[in-house]
């Protein structure tokens, strides 16, 4: 019996606890930076600077496609950050991130040779929608306040539904014919969700230059739709 064999059986045989182990170092420095997050909110100090607001800088630059791994790992770290965060703004600034992120990977997706990569890529947008649809459902618990952090995540919510359009485009370019379908029901179900979010977030408290780059965008929108 070779020492590769053994190796390998061995590693099988405690990959699992070697995932929890790495699940459980994870959600311990999350928890401690969560718990941090909620002492600097109960300090008493309110101000916030619109930079707190995430920011395309703050969206992980994926190059190349991750592996299954890769794929597995990062679900596992979207459901530490979100569960971990309790500030309502906070968290619908991650769930945006996380969904700017799997639309960037479907985009990847779709640019590979490889047809079973490129069928995974409707995997990736329905992921993307899922979180927004957890943004949609939790909207009530800040779209009702008009302080710079809200603004600037109304706008960046705003841009993303036109960012979204865009790799839309592209994917239906580099999908095959008998793929199109289901990426066509998915961008109609996405742009429907987009509509009820930016109608919901442009409300009568936002300033008028957030209203305005919110219906610019809108129109941006309803004019791609109509090409």
């Amino acid at each position: 019996m070779s020492i590769g064999f053994i190796f390998n059986v061995d590693f099988m045989k405690y990959r699992h606890f070697l995932y929890i182990g790495l699940i459980f170092v994870m959600c311990l420095g999350l928890g401690t930076a969560a718990m941090a997050q909620t002492d600097e909110s109960d300090s008493g100090d309110t101000s916030t600077t619109t930079e707190e607001v995430i920011s395309e800088d703050a969206v992980e630059e994926i190059d190349e496609v991750p592996t299954t791994f890769g794929l597995w790992w990062r679900e596992v770290k979207e459901r530490i950050t979100v569960g971990l965060t309790f500030d309502p703004i906070q968290k619908a600034e991650k769930q945006l991130q996380h969904a700017k992120e799997r639309m960037r990977i479907a985009e990847l997706m779709s640019e590979s040779e490889n047809e079973n990569v490129q069928e995974r890529a409707a995997n990736m947008i329905e992921k993307a929608q899922r979180f927004m649809s957890q943004v949609e459902e939790k909207r009530e618990k800040w779209t009702d306040k008009s302080d710079d952090k809200v603004n600037r995540l109304r706008e960046h919510l705003a841009d993303f539904q036109l960012r979204r359009e865009e790799i839309m485009d592209k994917i239906e370019d580099r999908i095959p014919e008998d793929k199109q379908e289901r990426i066509q029901e998915l961008r109609q179900k996405g742009l429907e969700q987009g509509s009820r979010l930016l109608h919901a977030i442009n409300n009568e408290n936002i300033p008028e230059p957030v209203r305005e780059h919110l219906q610019n965008v809108k129109d941006s929108i309803e004019e791609h739709a109509q090409e």
